[in-house]
C-alpha cells in the first residue's frame, strides 16, 4: 500500500489552518438570511406556480370525485329514463326462448332469460359510417 502524506511544507500548512481560531457570525446574520429566505418566498414566481397547481389538482379531484358519484348513481338507478315498457315475466321468456331453442332445458331457459332481462334493452339499428351490416344499440 502506498503511503499517503502530504509534504512537508502542506503538512505545516494543514497544522497552521487548523490551529487557527474560527471567528463567530455577527449577532444579526440569523436574522438577516431568514428574512430574505422569506422575501425570496413571497416573490418567487415558483411559490405562485405551485400554488395555481395545487388547486388544479384539487379541481380536477373533485370533478373526478362528482364524476364518479353521479355515474354511480346513475348506473344505478332505475328511473324509466328512455320510457321503455315494463320488464317481461321472466317466466314467459323462458317459455319463449324453449320454444326458440328446444335443446334448452327449463332451467337454463330460465337463467338466460334472467340475463337478458338484466340488462338495458337493445334495438336493431344501422351501423355508423364505414360499417356495414346491423348493430346493436341501447334503447
Amino acid at each position: 500500500m502506498e503511503d499517503f502524506r502530504l509534504p512537508e511544507d502542506l503538512s505545516g500548512l494543514e497544522q497552521e489552518l487548523a490551529t487557527r481560531a474560527i471567528p463567530e457570525p455577527s449577532p444579526g446574520l440569523r436574522g438577516r438570511v431568514m428574512a430574505a429566505i422569506r422575501q425570496e418566498s413571497v416573490e418567487s414566481p415558483a411559490v405562485e406556480l405551485a400554488g395555481i397547481w395545487r388547486f388544479a389538482a384539487a379541481v380536477a379531484a373533485v370533478l373526478l370525485l362528482l364524476l364518479n358519484l353521479s355515474m354511480s348513481v346513475a348506473n344505478h338507478a332505475d328511473w324509466d329514463v328512455w320510457g321503455r315498457p315494463q320488464q317481461q315475466d321472466i317466466a314467459s321468456v323462458a317459455r319463449k326462448l324453449r320454444e326458440t331453442v328446444p335443446e334448452l332445458s327449463e332451467r337454463e331457459a330460465f337463467r338466460v332469460a334472467l340475463v337478458m332481462e338484466s340488462g338495458p334493452p337493445l334495438i336493431l339499428a344501422p351501423c355508423p359510417k364505414g360499417r356495414s351490416g346491423w348493430w346493436l344499440a341501447l334503447e
